[in-house]
């Protein structure tokens, strides 16, 4: 059985543009690097896939057999990532967060949910408001923001913010 190579979108960018130059700017990489490629996978295969001359280029009968093949299956492969790579791009879904239900989470954080909502409607904000120290892997939290750090090594934390506590008072009342 014979492995599947890397040269085969190579091989099928030749085949639809008829030309190892034209091929060679649509792949982004040099004329000669398509010839390699062609090359070697007629020299794996030990099959002649392209008649070449100097003038023309075109697929020998087994060349045709196996764009005829492949050629409908790799567009097919193309649209998937293509579509794939347009999902990932529009941010969307929902983020299960765990808030302090102090004032810090309603007062301070809370509007800043808020206003990220509002500029990313199509994700949706799954809030939790406690000031427990919560497992958020095992509870399933994307995001927790709380006041103690947790040193759970499945976690990556990192500071909002620092804040000083004191205890102040008037030398007289």
């Amino acid at each position: 059985m014979k492995s599947l190579p890397s040269q085969l979108p190579v091989f099928i960018q030749v085949a639809k543009s008829g030309s190892f130059s034209s091929a060679a700017r649509a792949l982004g990489v040099s004329a000669p690097a398509v010839s390699k490629a062609i090359t070697k996978l007629e020299d794996e295969w030990q099959m002649k896939l392209f008649f070449r001359s100097s003038h023309s280029l075109s697929l020998t009968q087994t060349g045709q057999q196996l764009f005829d093949s492949l050629g409908p299956s790799m567009a097919s492969i193309q649209d998937t990532i293509d579509q794939i790579a347009d999902d990932t791009s529009a941010a969307g879904g929902t983020i299960k967060v765990n808030l302090p239900a102090s004032s810090i989470g309603q007062e301070h954080i809370l509007p800043l949910v808020m206003e990220f909502m509002t500029l990313y409607p199509q994700i949706i904000c799954d809030l939790h408001f406690d000031d427990r120290n919560v497992d958020l892997v095992e509870h399933g939290f994307d995001l927790g923001i709380g006041v103690a750090i947790n040193q759970d090594s499945r976690l990556i934390a990192r500071p909002l913010l620092k804040q000083s506590v004191g205890i102040y008072a008037a030398p007289t009342t």
